[in-house]
């Protein structure tokens, strides 16, 4: 058996240099078949090495495989994260579906109809008070400043906490209750009621809070928007956009929009209390404002004797886009944003499906509705004064049940097959499909 050849550096000099004698030892012709008969050891920086090594290709070759190469990387970002994702839907932890206020919620809500599955009467009442899911736990705030905690599945009630009158729609995250008050904004432990911190306020806060990236926003009646934050009650910045704030103020892209009496809208940044941009959409109290796809929607005209219309402006610039108003220029609401319809209540009773400013149906619920709307599944869900609770095909404005219930029915949280809402002579309530 041939004896293999140990190949190295000194042997193979000498191969391929002859010596000065002119002999040949025959030893390059040795490598050669040596090297035929030897499995050779990969490595997978091999390609690697011929691509880039002198015997590979060309300087100018190699320069354009790695701007294509490059190109290609980037393609597969693009592709990745190039589009801009939706919006994710909310759980029902602060008013009108989250810090957007676009009335969008994960639900589901009860669709072929529904019937009462509890009701539990509050101490307060809950006109135009939006109730706050999470973890299966309801927390209320009612008219009178009592801030209660209820079991969703069953009513059964927990903690109760008394506040100065009147107490405006929660919000919670990690842990902390945020409730406007008579007295200013509280935050309470979630789990016990127990009062972490206090903002005071010369007058009653009617805002409500909204809560984003463990800070809170809140609309002030000296007119100025404030952050806070969620665990400690440390005012972060404050800034005065002119009239007190009443509505809720809505937070997106690293923006917080609100307005105020005197139809004063405000974009300001949310890392600073600065201006981003000021808009003026005319005479009287502006409605809570709320933001989707660049777009913020917002009505003038409330609470005085003015024409009430519904602005959609820009995010970026403020400048207005559209405008709509009611017949009669009635009193009128964002009551809910999906992916192309903008949905407009107002106290004609009617609802109003919007494109670009365009009515594309109208729904008359012949009853004033003075509270905004939730929409999932394909469905929206609205009450009246008269006690009525609807769910409308969102696409179509067709209805597809009603309930009846007593007193003036609130916003309510679709959520785990059911709606949850209150009205205003202290009750609340959960409502569900039909047993079959």
């Amino acid at each position: 058996m041939t004896e293999p050849i140990r190949i190295t550096d000194e042997l193979l000099r000498l191969a391929l240099t002859p010596p000065d004698d002119g002999a040949d030892f025959g030893l390059d012709v040795s490598i050669r078949e040596a090297l035929d008969r030897t499995e050779q050891r990969r490595y997978w920086w091999t390609p690697l090495v011929r691509w880039f090594g002198p015997l590979g290709p060309s300087r100018q070759v190699r320069v354009v495989g790695v701007l294509v190469a490059l190109l290609g990387l980037l393609l597969a970002i693009a592709a990745t994260v190039g589009t801009r994702p939706p919006p994710l839907l909310a759980d029902g932890s602060m008013f009108h579906g989250g810090p957007a206020r676009t009335g969008e919620m994960a639900g589901p809500g009860p669709v072929a109809g529904a019937e009462i599955v509890w009701s539990v009467s509050l101490a307060g009442p809950l006109r135009n008070s939006m109730p706050a899911l999470v973890g299966g736990r309801l927390y209320v705030a009612d008219g009178r400043g009592n801030v209660a905690v209820f079991d969703a599945a069953t009513g059964a009630a927990g903690w109760t906490r008394s506040l100065p009158k009147p107490a405006t729609s929660p919000a919670i995250a990690a842990g902390v209750l945020v409730v406007s008050a008579g007295d200013g904004v509280y935050g309470l432990d979630a789990a016990t009621g127990t009062v972490r911190w206090h903002l005071p306020a010369a007058a009653p806060v009617e805002s409500a809070p909204a809560i984003d990236h463990a800070t809170v926003y809140v609309g002030l009646p000296d007119g100025s928007l404030t952050a806070v934050d969620l665990q400690t009650g440390t005012v972060r910045w404050r800034t005065s956009i002119g009239g007190a704030i009443t509505r809720a103020p809505s937070v997106a892209d690293g923006l917080v929009f609100a307005g105020g009496e005197g139809g004063h809208v405000a974009a300001i940044r949310a890392v600073d209390g600065t201006f981003a941009w000021r808009a003026e959409i005319g005479p009287g109290n502006v409605g809570t404002t709320a933001v989707r796809d660049g777009v913020v929607y917002a009505t003038s005209g409330l609470d005085a004797e003015a024409p009430h219309v519904l602005f959609a402006i820009s995010e970026s610039s403020g400048a207005e886009l559209w405008r709509f108003s009611a017949p009669g220029d009635r009193e009128l609401y964002v009551g809910a944003i999906a992916e192309r319809l903008v949905y407009a209540v107002g106290l004609d009773g009617h609802v109003y499906a919007l494109r670009d400013g365009t009515v594309v149906w109208a729904f008359d619920a012949r009853a004033p509705i003075g509270s905004v709307a939730s929409l999932t599944g394909g469905l929206l869900y609205i009450s009246a004064s008269s006690g009525q609770v609807f769910a409308l095909d969102a696409l179509s404005g067709a209805k597809r049940w009603t309930v009846q219930l007593e007193g003036d029915a609130g916003p309510g949280i679709p959520a785990d097959g059911r709606l949850y809402l209150g009205t205003d002579v202290g009750v609340l309530v959960a409502l569900a499909e039909p047993a079959p």
